[in-house]
């Protein structure tokens, strides 16, 4: 806009970068690494799985998108005794799927320890060709 409403105001420098983004092809098993994906927004290609990192820090932040055709399956999967909405498989991995065109899933990890994940799912904005 030529004429915000509001100010930012910063004491020191300032740095300011694009969102990064990074394409997940089909069939593809990704294990989240926090130099690599924390803060970038993982662009879902096709049916693939998403690993939680293990042994996060509180404040960790994933996103996922979800940009491949309606129908295709996106795993979030989670080791054994990580908590991911509050639940966890003590055995064995605990996971969630979404599987909705424009999906974003944003994962927030609330806890160190025990380790435990928020993941929260909602549909982006939808764009049309003008």
């Amino acid at each position: 806009t030529t004429a915000p409403s509001s100010t930012l105001e910063v004491a020191g420098d300032l740095v300011a970068r694009k969102t990064k983004v990074i394409d997940l092809a089909d069939n593809v098993d990704l294990q989240l690494v926090y130099a690599t994906h924390a803060g970038a927004i993982i662009n879902c290609l096709g049916e693939s799985s998403v690993t939680v990192p293990a042994t996060p820090a509180v404040g960790e932040r994933y996103r996922i998108w979800i940009s491949s055709a309606s129908g295709t399956y996106v795993t979030i999967l989670a080791a054994a005794g990580i908590f991911m909405n509050g639940f966890t498989n003590p055995s064995g991995t605990a996971e969630t799927r979404q599987h909705h065109i424009g999906t974003q899933i944003e994962i927030v990890c609330i806890s160190a320890s025990p380790v435990a994940y928020i993941v929260q799912h909602g549909l982006g904005p939808t764009f049309s060709a003008t």
